[in-house]
């Protein structure tokens, strides 16, 4: 202790008194090297892919007006709070969706869009290879829906 007797005045030993740093070994730095680089891999692997649902509406060439949405020969409102995803899986403001879009769609209980994603040039030959629903406004019956 340095400061005299008094313990209130005490104060911390000089910086030479203190230990230098360690010098970290190259065994060491390896290690935190490959640590790091399993991190930003990983981190990686997940922004790459995106999940899009599997129960969505496909619509080719889709043309936005906001609030609607022209999907095919229907024109469909897009619902208060709904969200747009770019390629990169970004929300969007309605204003800033291109004028016309390959996307996939959910509708909510209203017939209105809840969520549409814009899909990259890749997603879109995947989509429109597979069966997909299409929005038949008409129930069973031929009949159309209240």
């Amino acid at each position: 202790m340095v400061g005299g007797s008094n313990p209130s005045f005490a104060t911390i030993a000089p910086f030479s008194v203190l230990q230098p740093p360690r010098r970290l070994k190259p065994k060491r730095i390896l290690r935190l090297a490959i640590a790091l680089l399993a991190c930003v891999g990983l981190a990686a692997g997940v922004v790459a892919g995106r999940q899009l649902p599997t129960d969505a509406q496909f619509a080719k060439d889709a043309a936005f007006a906001y609030p609607n949405v022209r999907v095919g020969s229907d024109t469909l409102r897009l619902a208060v709070g709904g969200r747009i995803y770019n390629q990169d899986n970004i929300i969007i403001p309605p204003n800033s969706a291109p004028a016309t879009a390959t996307v996939l769609y959910k509708t909510d209980f209203r017939g209105e869009i809840s969520q549409i994603w814009i899909l990259t040039d890749e997603e879109a030959k995947g989509y429109a290879r597979k069966p997909f629903k299409t929005l038949d406004p008409r129930g069973p019956d031929g009949q159309k829906k209240q």
